[in-house]
Protein backbone atom coordinates (compact mmCIF):
# COMPACT_ATOMS: atom_id res chain seq x y z
CA UNK A 1 0.00 0.00 0.00
CA UNK A 2 1.29 3.38 -0.78
CA UNK A 3 1.77 5.18 2.73
CA UNK A 4 -0.34 7.72 3.72
CA UNK A 5 1.46 10.75 5.22
CA UNK A 6 0.10 14.13 6.72
CA UNK A 7 1.35 17.47 6.35
CA UNK A 8 -0.02 19.75 8.32
CA UNK A 9 1.31 23.69 8.20
CA UNK A 10 -0.70 26.85 8.83
CA UNK A 11 0.80 28.70 5.60
CA UNK A 12 0.00 27.91 2.63
CA UNK A 13 3.35 28.46 0.55
CA UNK A 14 5.20 26.58 2.98
CA UNK A 15 2.52 23.40 3.31
CA UNK A 16 2.70 23.80 -0.57
CA UNK A 17 6.80 23.27 -0.16
CA UNK A 18 6.44 20.49 2.35
CA UNK A 19 4.08 18.34 0.11
CA UNK A 20 6.65 19.70 -2.85
CA UNK A 21 9.61 18.10 -0.75
CA UNK A 22 8.00 14.98 0.26
CA UNK A 23 6.53 14.19 -2.73
CA UNK A 24 9.90 14.22 -4.53
CA UNK A 25 11.74 12.39 -2.15
CA UNK A 26 9.53 9.51 -1.16
CA UNK A 27 6.82 8.72 -4.41
CA UNK A 28 4.90 6.11 -3.37
CA UNK A 29 3.37 8.10 -0.62
CA UNK A 30 0.07 9.33 -0.92
CA UNK A 31 0.04 13.32 0.73
CA UNK A 32 -2.92 15.11 2.83
CA UNK A 33 -2.84 18.27 4.12
CA UNK A 34 -4.31 20.06 6.90
CA UNK A 35 -4.06 24.24 7.74
CA UNK A 36 -4.34 23.83 12.04
CA UNK A 37 -4.50 21.18 14.70
CA UNK A 38 -8.35 20.99 14.41
CA UNK A 39 -8.57 19.47 11.19
CA UNK A 40 -5.36 17.54 11.52
CA UNK A 41 -7.02 15.95 14.32
CA UNK A 42 -10.04 14.96 12.43
CA UNK A 43 -8.51 13.72 9.87
CA UNK A 44 -6.34 11.83 12.37
CA UNK A 45 -9.51 10.01 13.92
CA UNK A 46 -11.21 9.08 10.36
CA UNK A 47 -7.73 7.82 8.78
CA UNK A 48 -4.35 6.12 9.73
CA UNK A 49 -1.25 7.87 8.68
CA UNK A 50 2.00 6.11 9.45
CA UNK A 51 3.29 9.44 9.42
CA UNK A 52 2.56 12.85 10.12
CA UNK A 53 5.19 16.00 9.23
CA UNK A 54 3.82 19.13 11.29
CA UNK A 55 4.80 22.76 11.91
CA UNK A 56 4.89 23.72 15.65
CA UNK A 57 3.46 27.20 15.04
CA UNK A 58 -0.33 27.02 13.52
CA UNK A 59 -1.82 30.12 14.45
CA UNK A 60 -1.94 31.74 10.67
CA UNK A 61 -4.95 29.45 9.96
CA UNK A 62 -6.89 29.80 12.95
CA UNK A 63 -5.06 27.36 15.48
CA UNK A 64 -3.00 27.65 18.08
CA UNK A 65 0.61 29.07 18.82
CA UNK A 66 1.70 25.92 19.81
CA UNK A 67 -0.91 23.33 18.43
CA UNK A 68 1.78 20.79 16.54
CA UNK A 69 1.95 19.61 19.90
CA UNK A 70 -1.68 18.75 20.18
CA UNK A 71 -1.38 17.02 16.57
CA UNK A 72 1.50 15.20 17.83
CA UNK A 73 -0.48 13.90 20.78
CA UNK A 74 -3.66 13.60 18.98
CA UNK A 75 -1.60 10.88 16.67
CA UNK A 76 0.01 8.98 19.30
CA UNK A 77 -3.07 8.41 20.95
CA UNK A 78 -4.47 6.77 17.79
CA UNK A 79 -2.13 4.46 17.79
CA UNK A 80 1.45 4.86 19.14
CA UNK A 81 3.19 3.29 16.16
CA UNK A 82 2.56 6.11 14.27
CA UNK A 83 5.57 8.47 13.82
CA UNK A 84 5.81 12.32 13.95
CA UNK A 85 7.77 14.62 12.68
CA UNK A 86 8.12 18.47 13.67
CA UNK A 87 9.30 21.18 12.02
CA UNK A 88 9.59 24.83 13.16
CA UNK A 89 10.69 28.23 11.69
CA UNK A 90 11.10 29.41 15.31
CA UNK A 91 13.17 26.92 17.65
CA UNK A 92 12.86 26.96 21.23
CA UNK A 93 14.72 25.54 24.36
CA UNK A 94 11.59 23.48 25.43
CA UNK A 95 10.92 21.84 22.09
CA UNK A 96 12.85 19.36 21.47
CA UNK A 97 12.42 17.67 25.41
CA UNK A 98 8.43 18.40 24.88
CA UNK A 99 8.40 16.11 21.60
CA UNK A 100 10.71 13.61 22.73
CA UNK A 101 8.58 13.26 26.19
CA UNK A 102 5.47 12.98 23.34
CA UNK A 103 7.04 9.84 21.28
CA UNK A 104 7.88 12.47 18.47
CA UNK A 105 10.15 10.81 16.02
CA UNK A 106 11.99 13.84 14.73
CA UNK A 107 12.52 17.76 15.57
CA UNK A 108 13.75 19.67 12.56
CA UNK A 109 14.99 23.39 12.47
CA UNK A 110 13.22 25.05 9.19
CA UNK A 111 14.79 28.38 9.25
CA UNK A 112 18.45 26.79 9.87
CA UNK A 113 18.09 25.83 5.94
CA UNK A 114 15.04 27.75 3.92
CA UNK A 115 15.67 31.06 3.18
CA UNK A 116 13.83 33.12 0.79
CA UNK A 117 15.36 32.32 -2.63
CA UNK A 118 15.68 28.40 -3.10
CA UNK A 119 17.12 28.60 -6.27
CA UNK A 120 21.12 27.91 -5.83
CA UNK A 121 20.84 27.01 -2.22
CA UNK A 122 22.87 24.71 -0.98
CA UNK A 123 21.20 24.77 2.42
CA UNK A 124 17.64 24.49 0.62
CA UNK A 125 18.74 21.07 -1.28
CA UNK A 126 20.46 19.89 1.99
CA UNK A 127 16.75 20.56 3.38
CA UNK A 128 15.17 18.58 1.16
CA UNK A 129 17.86 15.53 1.42
CA UNK A 130 17.48 15.85 5.07
CA UNK A 131 13.27 15.47 4.96
CA UNK A 132 13.30 13.16 2.51
CA UNK A 133 15.67 10.94 4.61
CA UNK A 134 13.81 11.37 7.75
CA UNK A 135 10.44 10.72 6.24
CA UNK A 136 11.67 7.53 4.56
CA UNK A 137 13.33 6.61 8.34
CA UNK A 138 9.64 7.24 10.26
CA UNK A 139 7.95 5.10 7.75
CA UNK A 140 10.24 1.94 8.46
CA UNK A 141 10.12 3.06 11.96
CA UNK A 142 6.22 2.81 11.80
CA UNK A 143 6.78 -0.98 10.58
CA UNK A 144 8.82 -1.83 13.48
CA UNK A 145 6.81 0.02 15.88
CA UNK A 146 3.61 -1.64 14.90
CA UNK A 147 5.00 -5.33 16.58
CA UNK A 148 6.34 -3.25 19.19
CA UNK A 149 3.59 -1.90 20.51
CA UNK A 150 0.82 -4.45 19.58
CA UNK A 151 0.64 -7.77 21.31
CA UNK A 152 -1.50 -10.81 20.28
CA UNK A 153 -2.34 -13.51 22.94
CA UNK A 154 -3.55 -16.98 21.37
CA UNK A 155 -5.60 -19.42 23.76
CA UNK A 156 -6.05 -22.20 22.05
CA UNK A 157 -8.67 -24.76 23.43
CA UNK A 158 -8.06 -27.99 23.09
CA UNK A 159 -10.55 -30.58 22.12
CA UNK A 160 -12.89 -32.01 25.40
CA UNK A 161 -10.70 -29.60 27.74
CA UNK A 162 -14.03 -27.76 28.88
CA UNK A 163 -17.41 -28.57 30.32
CA UNK A 164 -19.41 -27.66 26.90
CA UNK A 165 -22.44 -28.53 27.30
CA UNK A 166 -22.20 -27.00 30.49
CA UNK A 167 -20.88 -23.78 29.21
CA UNK A 168 -23.41 -24.08 26.58
CA UNK A 169 -26.20 -23.88 29.27
CA UNK A 170 -24.97 -21.35 31.50
CA UNK A 171 -24.37 -19.29 27.68
CA UNK A 172 -28.10 -19.77 27.14
CA UNK A 173 -29.53 -18.89 30.61
CA UNK A 174 -28.03 -15.76 29.89
CA UNK A 175 -29.42 -15.55 26.93
CA UNK A 176 -32.72 -15.83 27.79
CA UNK A 177 -32.25 -13.74 30.91
CA UNK A 178 -30.85 -11.36 28.34
CA UNK A 179 -34.40 -11.52 26.50
CA UNK A 180 -36.93 -10.93 29.11
CA UNK A 181 -35.13 -7.79 30.21
CA UNK A 182 -33.25 -9.19 33.21
CA UNK A 183 -30.34 -7.60 33.45
CA UNK A 184 -29.35 -7.54 36.88
CA UNK A 185 -29.25 -11.19 37.30
CA UNK A 186 -27.79 -11.42 33.72
CA UNK A 187 -24.89 -9.54 34.99
CA UNK A 188 -24.36 -11.91 37.98
CA UNK A 189 -24.65 -14.72 35.92
CA UNK A 190 -22.32 -13.47 33.46
CA UNK A 191 -19.76 -12.36 35.70
CA UNK A 192 -20.08 -16.17 37.19
CA UNK A 193 -19.88 -17.86 33.84
CA UNK A 194 -16.53 -15.43 33.34
CA UNK A 195 -14.44 -16.46 36.00
CA UNK A 196 -15.14 -19.72 35.41
CA UNK A 197 -13.66 -19.44 32.16
CA UNK A 198 -10.39 -17.16 32.81
CA UNK A 199 -9.99 -20.36 35.72
CA UNK A 200 -10.26 -23.11 33.30
CA UNK A 201 -8.44 -21.01 30.31
CA UNK A 202 -5.89 -18.64 31.90
CA UNK A 203 -5.85 -19.48 35.40
CA UNK A 204 -4.89 -23.55 34.93
CA UNK A 205 -2.53 -23.00 32.27
CA UNK A 206 0.63 -21.08 33.19
CA UNK A 207 2.32 -20.75 29.92
CA UNK A 208 -1.03 -18.59 28.99
CA UNK A 209 -0.99 -16.80 32.09
CA UNK A 210 2.48 -15.56 31.84
CA UNK A 211 1.79 -14.92 27.96
CA UNK A 212 -0.78 -12.71 28.67
CA UNK A 213 1.28 -10.65 31.70
CA UNK A 214 3.80 -10.23 29.13
CA UNK A 215 1.83 -8.85 26.43
CA UNK A 216 0.35 -6.50 28.69
CA UNK A 217 3.03 -5.27 30.25
CA UNK A 218 4.45 -4.52 27.18
CA UNK A 219 2.26 -2.24 25.43
CA UNK A 220 0.54 1.45 26.62
CA UNK A 221 -3.01 0.69 26.74
CA UNK A 222 -4.94 -2.12 27.06
CA UNK A 223 -6.53 -2.24 23.47
CA UNK A 224 -3.28 -2.84 21.75
CA UNK A 225 -3.37 -6.41 23.09
CA UNK A 226 -5.42 -9.12 20.64
CA UNK A 227 -7.13 -11.77 22.68
CA UNK A 228 -7.46 -14.76 19.76
CA UNK A 229 -9.49 -17.88 20.92
CA UNK A 230 -8.16 -20.82 18.95
CA UNK A 231 -10.47 -23.60 18.95
CA UNK A 232 -13.34 -25.20 16.75
CA UNK A 233 -16.59 -24.23 15.47
CA UNK A 234 -18.64 -25.91 17.83
CA UNK A 235 -17.45 -23.59 20.81
CA UNK A 236 -19.27 -20.69 19.35
CA UNK A 237 -21.61 -21.11 21.74
CA UNK A 238 -19.19 -20.74 24.74
CA UNK A 239 -19.32 -17.22 26.04
CA UNK A 240 -15.40 -16.19 26.10
CA UNK A 241 -16.38 -12.79 25.14
CA UNK A 242 -17.38 -12.92 29.32
CA UNK A 243 -13.31 -14.07 30.29
CA UNK A 244 -13.59 -12.13 33.59
CA UNK A 245 -10.76 -11.95 36.08
CA UNK A 246 -10.23 -10.12 39.23
CA UNK A 247 -10.20 -6.67 37.17
CA UNK A 248 -13.23 -7.30 35.20
CA UNK A 249 -14.45 -8.15 31.42
CA UNK A 250 -11.40 -8.87 29.42
CA UNK A 251 -13.64 -8.37 26.54
CA UNK A 252 -14.20 -4.89 27.63
CA UNK A 253 -10.15 -4.20 28.21
CA UNK A 254 -8.90 -5.99 24.88
CA UNK A 255 -10.00 -6.75 21.52
CA UNK A 256 -10.98 -10.44 21.57
CA UNK A 257 -12.26 -12.65 18.43
CA UNK A 258 -12.64 -16.24 17.86
CA UNK A 259 -10.04 -18.10 15.24
CA UNK A 260 -11.97 -21.17 13.52
CA UNK A 261 -10.77 -23.32 10.91
CA UNK A 262 -12.98 -23.83 7.57
CA UNK A 263 -12.48 -21.55 5.01
CA UNK A 264 -13.15 -23.45 1.34
CA UNK A 265 -11.74 -20.25 -0.57
CA UNK A 266 -8.40 -21.35 -2.58
CA UNK A 267 -6.06 -18.61 -1.96
CA UNK A 268 -8.14 -16.90 0.79
CA UNK A 269 -9.82 -13.55 0.69
CA UNK A 270 -7.86 -10.58 1.91
CA UNK A 271 -8.26 -9.50 5.10
CA UNK A 272 -9.78 -5.78 6.28
CA UNK A 273 -6.14 -4.91 6.28
CA UNK A 274 -5.12 -6.26 3.13
CA UNK A 275 -8.36 -5.03 1.70
CA UNK A 276 -7.04 -1.40 2.98
CA UNK A 277 -3.93 -2.25 1.10
CA UNK A 278 -5.45 -3.31 -2.11
CA UNK A 279 -8.15 -0.22 -2.25
CA UNK A 280 -6.36 2.49 -0.88
CA UNK A 281 -7.90 3.11 2.03
CA UNK A 282 -11.91 3.25 3.08
CA UNK A 283 -13.23 6.50 1.34
CA UNK A 284 -13.95 6.17 -2.15
CA UNK A 285 -13.57 2.95 -3.59
CA UNK A 286 -14.95 0.56 -0.96
CA UNK A 287 -18.30 -1.28 -1.67
CA UNK A 288 -21.22 -1.91 1.24
CA UNK A 289 -24.12 -3.93 1.34
CA UNK A 290 -26.33 -2.60 4.05
CA UNK A 291 -29.52 -4.82 4.20
CA UNK A 292 -32.42 -4.14 6.67
CA UNK A 293 -35.50 -7.72 6.68
CA UNK A 294 -38.29 -5.97 8.70
CA UNK A 295 -40.97 -8.51 8.18
CA UNK A 296 -43.79 -5.77 8.57
CA UNK A 297 -46.66 -5.37 11.08
CA UNK A 298 -47.39 -7.82 14.17
CA UNK A 299 -45.48 -9.38 16.74
CA UNK A 300 -42.51 -10.29 14.34
CA UNK A 301 -42.13 -6.14 13.48
CA UNK A 302 -38.85 -4.72 13.94
CA UNK A 303 -38.84 -1.46 12.65
CA UNK A 304 -35.45 -0.27 14.39
CA UNK A 305 -33.63 -2.35 11.30
CA UNK A 306 -34.37 0.22 8.78
CA UNK A 307 -33.34 2.99 11.43
CA UNK A 308 -29.85 0.98 11.95
CA UNK A 309 -29.24 0.71 8.35
CA UNK A 310 -30.10 4.65 8.22
CA UNK A 311 -27.85 5.08 10.75
CA UNK A 312 -24.71 3.17 9.08
CA UNK A 313 -25.62 4.76 5.85
CA UNK A 314 -25.01 8.05 7.04
CA UNK A 315 -21.96 7.33 8.99
CA UNK A 316 -20.23 5.92 5.85
CA UNK A 317 -21.11 9.11 4.21
CA UNK A 318 -19.69 11.53 6.74
CA UNK A 319 -16.32 9.08 5.69
CA UNK A 320 -16.21 9.27 2.47
CA UNK A 321 -17.95 5.98 1.41
CA UNK A 322 -21.27 5.52 -0.18
CA UNK A 323 -22.75 2.32 0.79
CA UNK A 324 -25.92 0.68 -0.91
CA UNK A 325 -29.42 0.24 0.63
CA UNK A 326 -31.65 -1.80 0.65
CA UNK A 327 -34.68 -0.68 2.90
CA UNK A 328 -37.13 -3.48 4.52
CA UNK A 329 -39.85 -3.17 1.46
CA UNK A 330 -37.70 -3.97 -0.79
CA UNK A 331 -35.64 -6.66 0.81
CA UNK A 332 -37.04 -9.56 -1.11
CA UNK A 333 -35.14 -13.06 -1.06
CA UNK A 334 -35.13 -12.21 -4.83
CA UNK A 335 -33.25 -8.69 -4.62
CA UNK A 336 -30.78 -9.77 -2.04
CA UNK A 337 -30.11 -13.04 -3.91
CA UNK A 338 -29.52 -11.16 -6.91
CA UNK A 339 -27.20 -8.37 -5.16
CA UNK A 340 -24.75 -11.16 -3.62
CA UNK A 341 -24.33 -11.97 -7.18
CA UNK A 342 -21.83 -8.79 -7.00
CA UNK A 343 -18.60 -8.42 -5.20
CA UNK A 344 -18.94 -6.35 -1.71
CA UNK A 345 -16.08 -5.40 0.26
CA UNK A 346 -19.13 -5.09 3.36
CA UNK A 347 -21.93 -7.05 3.99
CA UNK A 348 -24.18 -6.14 6.55
CA UNK A 349 -27.58 -7.97 7.25
CA UNK A 350 -30.33 -6.63 9.87
CA UNK A 351 -33.18 -8.75 10.63
CA UNK A 352 -34.69 -11.97 11.88
CA UNK A 353 -32.35 -15.22 12.43
CA UNK A 354 -33.27 -18.33 14.16
CA UNK A 355 -30.79 -21.75 15.16
CA UNK A 356 -31.85 -25.30 14.87
CA UNK A 357 -29.73 -27.41 17.36
CA UNK A 358 -30.98 -30.36 16.13
CA UNK A 359 -30.11 -30.09 12.28
CA UNK A 360 -27.76 -26.41 11.98
CA UNK A 361 -28.99 -26.39 8.44
CA UNK A 362 -31.84 -25.39 9.04
CA UNK A 363 -31.22 -22.39 10.56
CA UNK A 364 -31.79 -19.35 8.71
CA UNK A 365 -32.23 -15.57 7.42
CA UNK A 366 -35.35 -13.95 6.97
CA UNK A 367 -36.97 -11.72 4.36
CA UNK A 368 -40.63 -10.83 3.61
CA UNK A 369 -41.19 -13.39 1.10
CA UNK A 370 -38.60 -16.19 2.11
CA UNK A 371 -35.40 -17.09 3.68
CA UNK A 372 -31.78 -18.30 3.51
CA UNK A 373 -30.76 -21.48 5.02
CA UNK A 374 -27.37 -22.16 5.71
CA UNK A 375 -26.70 -24.09 2.92
CA UNK A 376 -28.19 -21.17 0.55
CA UNK A 377 -26.48 -18.60 2.86
CA UNK A 378 -22.81 -20.17 2.38
CA UNK A 379 -23.17 -20.63 -1.48
CA UNK A 380 -24.36 -17.16 -2.14
CA UNK A 381 -21.33 -16.03 -0.33
CA UNK A 382 -18.78 -18.45 -1.63
CA UNK A 383 -19.28 -16.73 -5.39
CA UNK A 384 -17.79 -13.43 -4.03
CA UNK A 385 -17.04 -13.27 0.20
CA UNK A 386 -17.00 -9.94 1.21
CA UNK A 387 -13.71 -9.43 3.35
CA UNK A 388 -16.11 -8.80 6.51
CA UNK A 389 -20.14 -9.90 6.82
CA UNK A 390 -22.26 -8.72 9.93
CA UNK A 391 -25.29 -10.55 10.81
CA UNK A 392 -27.03 -8.07 13.10
CA UNK A 393 -30.04 -10.67 14.02
CA UNK A 394 -30.79 -13.32 16.49
CA UNK A 395 -28.84 -16.33 17.42
CA UNK A 396 -26.77 -15.72 14.39
CA UNK A 397 -23.65 -16.65 16.64
CA UNK A 398 -24.83 -20.48 17.43
CA UNK A 399 -23.83 -23.46 16.76
CA UNK A 400 -24.41 -27.15 16.75
CA UNK A 401 -22.01 -29.94 18.02
CA UNK A 402 -19.65 -31.21 15.95
CA UNK A 403 -21.78 -34.67 15.44
CA UNK A 404 -23.99 -32.52 13.08
CA UNK A 405 -21.09 -32.48 10.76
CA UNK A 406 -22.16 -36.13 9.81
CA UNK A 407 -25.23 -34.80 8.03
CA UNK A 408 -25.02 -30.56 7.93
CA UNK A 409 -22.13 -29.00 5.94
CA UNK A 410 -21.76 -26.39 8.98
CA UNK A 411 -22.84 -25.66 12.17
CA UNK A 412 -24.82 -22.57 12.30
CA UNK A 413 -24.89 -18.86 10.71
CA UNK A 414 -21.59 -17.72 11.44
CA UNK A 415 -20.07 -20.89 11.01
CA UNK A 416 -21.54 -21.26 7.23
CA UNK A 417 -19.62 -18.08 6.29
CA UNK A 418 -16.54 -19.12 7.73
CA UNK A 419 -16.67 -22.05 5.97
CA UNK A 420 -17.75 -19.90 2.67
CA UNK A 421 -14.57 -17.84 2.64
CA UNK A 422 -15.22 -14.86 4.40
CA UNK A 423 -12.16 -13.44 6.13
CA UNK A 424 -14.33 -11.99 9.29
CA UNK A 425 -17.64 -12.61 10.66
CA UNK A 426 -19.80 -10.82 13.13
CA UNK A 427 -22.98 -12.52 14.66
CA UNK A 428 -24.90 -12.68 17.70
CA UNK A 429 -24.97 -15.25 20.15
CA UNK A 430 -28.17 -13.70 21.78
CA UNK A 431 -31.50 -12.55 20.80
CA UNK A 432 -30.92 -8.85 19.28
CA UNK A 433 -33.26 -6.30 20.77
CA UNK A 434 -34.67 -3.71 18.34
CA UNK A 435 -33.83 -0.34 20.15
CA UNK A 436 -31.76 2.27 20.28
CA UNK A 437 -28.99 0.20 22.28
CA UNK A 438 -28.80 -1.76 19.18
CA UNK A 439 -28.75 0.98 16.53
CA UNK A 440 -25.67 2.75 18.36
CA UNK A 441 -23.63 -0.05 19.09
CA UNK A 442 -23.90 -1.05 15.17
CA UNK A 443 -23.51 2.59 14.12
CA UNK A 444 -20.34 2.86 16.50
CA UNK A 445 -18.56 -0.12 15.02
CA UNK A 446 -18.77 0.86 11.50
CA UNK A 447 -17.90 5.14 12.65
CA UNK A 448 -14.47 2.91 13.98
CA UNK A 449 -14.03 0.57 11.22
CA UNK A 450 -14.63 3.25 8.11
CA UNK A 451 -11.77 5.51 10.36
CA UNK A 452 -9.48 2.68 9.22
CA UNK A 453 -9.66 0.88 12.87
CA UNK A 454 -9.20 -2.71 12.34
CA UNK A 455 -12.55 -4.61 12.83
CA UNK A 456 -11.47 -6.08 16.07
CA UNK A 457 -11.06 -2.54 17.57
CA UNK A 458 -14.14 -1.67 15.86
CA UNK A 459 -16.03 -4.35 18.05
CA UNK A 460 -14.36 -3.49 20.92
CA UNK A 461 -15.21 0.26 20.98
CA UNK A 462 -18.73 -0.39 20.23
CA UNK A 463 -18.73 -2.89 23.26
CA UNK A 464 -17.30 0.15 25.60
CA UNK A 465 -19.91 2.42 24.70
CA UNK A 466 -22.70 0.01 25.23
CA UNK A 467 -21.38 -0.76 28.82
CA UNK A 468 -20.14 2.80 29.43
CA UNK A 469 -23.79 3.84 29.19
CA UNK A 470 -25.81 1.32 31.44
CA UNK A 471 -23.16 -1.44 33.50
CA UNK A 472 -25.73 -4.06 33.32
CA UNK A 473 -26.59 -4.20 30.39
CA UNK A 474 -24.99 -7.29 28.80
CA UNK A 475 -25.89 -6.21 25.48
CA UNK A 476 -22.34 -5.52 24.55
CA UNK A 477 -21.11 -9.00 25.24
CA UNK A 478 -23.59 -11.09 22.42
CA UNK A 479 -21.61 -9.97 19.35
CA UNK A 480 -19.07 -12.91 18.36
CA UNK A 481 -16.03 -11.83 15.77
CA UNK A 482 -14.88 -14.92 14.11
CA UNK A 483 -11.58 -14.45 11.80
CA UNK A 484 -9.82 -17.32 9.58
CA UNK A 485 -7.74 -19.37 10.87
CA UNK A 486 -5.06 -19.06 7.74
Amino acid sequence: MRPRILIVDDRDDLRGDLCEVVSTKVPECRIEQARNQTKAIELINRKLFPLVITDINLDEAGGEDAGGFAVLEAAKERDPAIQVIVITSYPQPEHVQRIRAGGGFGYVDRAKYVRREPEGNDDYEYWQELLGFEARDALQEYELAKARTHRTVTVVIPEHTLESALLKNAAAGIGSLFGQGGKIECNSLSQFAGRHLWERTFGDRREVLLSYGEAVGRVSHPSHVIIRIQSGSEDLDIPFELLHDASGYLGLRHPLVRVAPGSRQSPPQPTWDELLDQIGGTRGRLRMLLVAADPGDGPLAIPKVDAEVNAVAAAARELGVEATVIHSPDASAARVREEFSRRWHVVHYAGHGSFDANDPENSSIYFRDGAFRTAELSHLLERHPPSLLYLNCCHSARSGANDCLAFSKSLGLADSAVRAGVPAVISHRWPVRDDDVTVAFVESFYRELLSEYPPERALLSARKAIQQKDSFDSAWSSAVMVVQEN
